[in-house]
């Protein structure tokens, strides 16, 4: 197996018996090209193989373009994209280079234009949500990629922009290329996010890993699993802004259940990332309550972005939105 960015192979991939990556190397051609980026921080540029932990890590992270994690086994793919800049294949050639249609820049997202009431159901209202989340999260200098929406009388549509897709050029004459990026999985915070979260210390400056953790503290408190995040490989590691990936809708349509502790769970995140105890807590807090008060502006902002969207099912996920976070900050700091 090849991974291969652009017309350059980058490395050679070695699976098991069961067809999971054994060995990565680099091609000592791509070691010697300008501007070569790393598959992952855990696998540095040098020449040899690499194998153990540093692999399989690597392959948990594996994800196929608009999907979740990589479960097929890789002796079987003959060529599939991979998130950010690299495509794997099975030929020993480089593949050519896909059109700008097929780097799309935009994840589309549908449903049906049926009525929904104001009272919606927990999952109902998904392109709304989406469309208030992100509304939200620029409002809360919390980096997302932009979106728009329309609808007719059949369908509804929400176009969120990807993180790991960039244009080149103007409009008349573009050219969409891969961004490298290694995408970090963090899932419910702070319960699951400490560990990977202390991990990056070092690797990104004090003022991402601030940024990152308002990200997770942006997820909890609307009660849902935390957005991947994309650190870019190529120069200086930083954050790139939340994909296309993240809508800020849970999970089968499910919100987590309450955490009783609140905000004390942050103070336990803290001891693992390395943190101040007192300052995770109290950050969380203010993340939540900035959330709060920018709800009422986040609607009216999703709302005159697309008149399509539809303003009762705006007014319930903020309503829903401020009823937990005002549980959240009745429960207290600790």
């Amino acid at each position: 197996m090849k991974l291969i960015f652009e017309d350059r192979v980058v490395a050679s991939v070695t699976t098991d018996a069961e067809g999971r990556p054994a060995a990565i190397e680099y091609d000592p051609r791509w070691l010697q090209t300008p501007g070569a980026f790393p598959i992952a921080r855990a696998l540095p540029l040098r020449e040899g193989p690499f194998g153990g932990p540093a692999v399989a890590q690597w392959a948990r992270m594996l994800s196929l373009e608009g999907a979740g994690a990589f479960e097929a086994p890789l002796a079987d793919v003959v060529c599939a994209p991979l998130f950010g800049a690299l495509t794997l294949s099975g030929a020993a050639q480089s593949t050519e280079d896909e059109g700008p249609a097929e780097l799309a820049l935009e994840r589309e997202i549908t449903e049906p234009a049926g009525d929904v009431g104001a009272e919606a159901e927990i999952g109902e209202g998904a392109i709304e949500k989406a469309a208030f989340v992100r509304s939200l999260a620029k409002l809360c200098d919390v980096a997302a990629t932009p979106w728009r929406a329309e609808a007719n009388d059949e369908i509804r549509r929400i176009w969120l922009r990807r993180a790991d897709r960039a244009r080149l050029g103007d409009d008349a004459a573009h050219r969409v290329v891969r961004l490298p990026l290694e995408i970090i999985a963090f899932g419910a915070a702070p319960v699951r996010s400490a560990t990977i979260f202390k991990r990056l210390d070092g690797v990104l400056d004090a003022q991402a890993r601030l940024a990152l953790f308002d990200r997770l503290a942006f997820a909890d408190a609307l009660g849902v699993d935390a957005p991947a995040t994309a650190v870019r490989l190529d120069g200086v590691p930083r954050l790139a802004p939340i994909g296309s990936d993240w809508t800020g809708v849970a999970a089968n349509g499910r919100v987590r259940k309450e955490r009783p502790e609140g905000f004390a769970a942050w103070a336990g995140f803290a001891q693992k990332a390395g943190l101040n105890k007192t300052f995770a807590p109290r950050r969380a807090a203010a993340v939540a309550a900035e959330m709060r008060q920018q709800g009422l502006e986040a609607v009216r902002e999703a709302a005159e972005a697309c008149a399509a969207l539809r303003g009762p099912i705006l007014e319930f996920h903020r309503r829903r939105l401020e009823e937990r976070i005002d549980r959240m900050l009745a429960i207290g700091v600790g």
